[in-house]
């Protein structure tokens, strides 16, 4: 998310995942899963999850806490840590 706060970057990244998912990606590297994540297309749902969960919360948020909340809310077996710091981060920065 850190590269991703517009609705433009997220539509962007949406996109990526569609294309990947049409032309039969079938090796996938999760950058924000933790250690023996699968690395398969059934990866596809996640991220489209996470984006519209950041996405409504970047729209509804004003402080990081909420932010965070938001981010690792329903994720907290998959995020490692950095993810949410370096979303935060850029949405609020200092």
């Amino acid at each position: 998310m850190a590269e991703n706060t517009t609705p433009e970057r997220i539509q962007m990244w949406r996109d990526s995942l569609d294309r990947l998912e049409a032309i039969g990606a079938g090796t996938i590297v999760p950058g924000g899963e933790g250690p023996g994540a699968a690395c398969d297309p059934a990866l596809f749902g996640a991220p489209r999850v996470f984006i519209d969960q950041c996405h409504r919360t970047l729209a509804e948020t004003s402080t990081p806490k909420l932010l965070r909340a938001a981010m690792t809310d329903g994720n907290e077996d998959r995020a490692v840590d950095w993810v949410p710091d370096s979303s935060i981060g850029a949405v609020f920065p200092g």
